[in-house]
């Protein structure tokens, strides 16, 4: 789908994981039963929600396929280019920060933002770049390698979004892009001011424009990001802890 190929829906495939799970019963030689009431959460948040009412929470990292990701490019350009990609519904985030984006591209003329959405609200910015997956000519991870910085606003103190786990925070780690981030859905592995910023809903102008004039720090987050993700989320990683979860009684 996201290559612009249509994808017959099925009920039940992509929201259930049902072929997942029924491969991994196979693989390791188990059975519901033998999951019981076992429940892994991918945050610290639902681990302390679910662990309230069930012991057997565990906190499990989330973690993606990498294969066709390509290293960061960042370095080799003029500009800076300042990236960001979702759904529409998420794209609403971006509106609560509009104000401060355009503060930057009017303060500082070589930064370009570049967002991949197939509907993206108004958000007055008069250089903005859209993209959409399987539009002609455009390479996800191509884009991606391309990005100098990555915003993954999600300001809404809700408890849909103190649990949720951003793909794009992920996906910006593995590519060694350097992020600002809300205080919550990213991975629980970056730190503040050392692997990423982390900013409140009136903190995006000062920290986009602090990581706009240091390419060190933005050279630096970038490495120590992709490094956390190759330590804790990559699947030979996360895989071992899975089973250790599923088999132990």
């Amino acid at each position: 789908t996201l290559k612009g190929r249509y994808v017959e829906r099925k009920a039940g495939w992509d929201t259930h994981g049902l072929p997942v799970e029924i491969s991994v019963e196979k693989t390791l030689g188990i059975t519901k039963e033998d999951i019981g009431k076992k429940i892994t959460v991918a945050s610290q948040f639902l681990k302390e929600v679910h662990g309230a009412s069930n012991i057997n929470t565990f906190f499990l990292r989330y973690s993606i396929d990498t294969d066709e990701f390509i290293e960061n490019k960042e370095g080799s350009r003029e500009h800076v280019k300042i990236g960001w990609m979702g759904s529409p519904e998420n794209g609403k985030q971006l509106v609560l920060i509009k104000d401060q984006l355009k503060q930057i591209e009017d303060d500082f003329p070589h930064v370009q933002f570049s967002f991949v959405c197939r509907e993206l609200p108004d958000l007055g910015l008069k250089g903005l770049e859209v993209n959409q997956w399987g539009m002609d000519g455009f390479d996800y991870y191509e884009w991606l390698s391309q990005l100098d910085l990555g915003i993954v606003p999600f300001l809404e103190q809700t408890d849909r979004v103190k649990a949720k786990i951003s793909m794009k925070n992920l996906e910006f780690m593995v590519a060694g892009v350097a992020q600002v981030v809300s205080p919550h859905v990213h991975s629980d592995t970056l730190i503040n001011h050392e692997s990423c910023i982390i900013a409140l809903e009136d903190e995006w102008y000062q920290a986009i424009a602090y990581l706009t004039r240091q390419a060190d720090k933005r050279k630096d987050f970038s490495e120590r990001s992709r490094a956390l993700y190759l330590e804790f989320h990559a699947y030979k990683q996360v895989y071992p802890q899975l089973k250790i979860i599923l088999l132990d009684s």
